[in-house]
């Protein structure tokens, strides 16, 4: 197994800024603070608005409502949306997903929540949150995912889930956003679906180059779930994007053996990739983030940094524990910031 080399010399340490039990992903807190707390928003099939640069088209199939049985046949033992769904979703989820909330759907009766029946389990099944990215050049413009991606341009003061406008669809309903990267006129996608076991299958779309498009991944690209993506702002094309893997082909199943990079890029807008991992250890790549010429990765070992475009990886600071970190955020006050499950957030200079 390769080894990060020492610790980074260039930076002092961390501090550690909030304790719990389970320390929230950043990525979750924002979606919280979005009211995007499941995976897909509802719209009517092949609508698109909002800002022209992401609305190009739509393609594939939303999923459909199934219907409530009734009738012969119908097990008296099974679930009922009324008694065994519906307390623990509106409870959870209703103070954003109602009718004039600022969700992008309501989820507080049978017949809204039905359509998104197979996003739910898989949201529940993987133990996920869909992803939320704000563009990187304006804070005010976010993009959200789910079977489809959404986008709205009022940021925090978003009111309604009308407000966000539905700009691509993935190809099949079992398909589902795990990571997602925004930056001016270009974003990126990555998805699963199915996202189990059986049939497990992953890609990445993007509008770089034009229209929203499936990208083609070649073979060596490993089939595991993709947790993190960046833009490379340096490329004002668009094209240049880091995509970090998991070690898993689900969110908690080991996927293929060791040996497989977690972190990929591509310069071309996905025609061709190579693995940049160097000497990063064989373990999960959670988050990506480029700053000042630099690759920072958040990993199920802490924080590593590379200064020579992915060939070598030293740990950032000193005195973070060896844990996972979930997320990293660049603050409007000089620092890093990185999320931990179940010790804390952390913060640093930025390198």
């Amino acid at each position: 197994m390769a080894r990060i080399v020492g610790k980074s010399s260039e930076i002092q340490g961390w501090r550690v800024g909030a304790r719990g039990s389970l320390a929230c992903g950043l990525t979750g807190l924002a979606l919280a603070l979005a009211g995007c707390k499941d995976d897909e928003p509802s719209g009517d099939a092949g609508e698109t608005g909002g800002d022209t640069s992401l609305t190009t088209s739509t393609s594939g199939a939303d999923e459909t409502a199934s219907g409530g049985s009734t009738g012969a046949g119908v097990d008296p033992n099974a679930p009922t949306w009324y008694q065994d769904i519906a307390p623990t979703v509106i409870a959870k989820c209703g103070g954003c997903h109602r009718e004039g909330g600022i969700a992008p759907f309501s989820l507080t009766d049978y017949e809204s929540a039905a359509p998104y029946a197979l996003a739910l389990a898989i949201s529940v099944e993987d133990h996920s949150m869909p992803p939320f990215a704000a563009d990187d050049k304006d804070i005010t413009r976010w993009l959200a995912g789910g079977n489809s991606l959404w986008y709205q341009d009022k940021g925090f003061d978003i009111r309604s889930g009308a407000e966000w406008k539905k700009v691509y669809t993935f190809a099949s309903p079992a398909q589902v956003a795990t990571a997602v990267a925004y930056s001016g006129t270009k974003a990126v996608a990555g998805w699963c679906g199915p996202c189990n076991n059986i049939g497990f299958a992953r890609g990445i779309s993007t509008n770089a180059g034009g229209a929203w498009h499936q990208l083609a991944l070649p073979s060596e690209v490993p089939n595991r779930y993709i947790e993190a993506l960046a833009i490379d702002t340096a490329d004002a094309s668009g094209k240049t994007v880091y995509v970090g893997f998991s070690g898993f082909s689900r969110k908690w199943t080991e996927g293929p053996g060791a040996g497989y990079g977690h972190l990929w890029k591509t310069t071309n807008g996905g025609l061709s990739w190579v693995d940049v991992s160097g000497s990063l250890p064989d373990i999960p790549v959670n988050d990506v983030i480029l700053n000042n010429g630099k690759i920072i990765v958040a990993t199920d070992l802490g924080v590593v940094v590379s200064s020579d475009a992915g060939a070598s990886w030293s740990r950032l600071g000193g005195n973070l524990p060896y844990t996972t970190v979930m997320d990293l955020t660049l603050g409007p006050d000089g620092l890093l910031y990185a999320a931990t499950h179940g010790r804390g957030i952390w913060s640093i200079a930025a390198p």
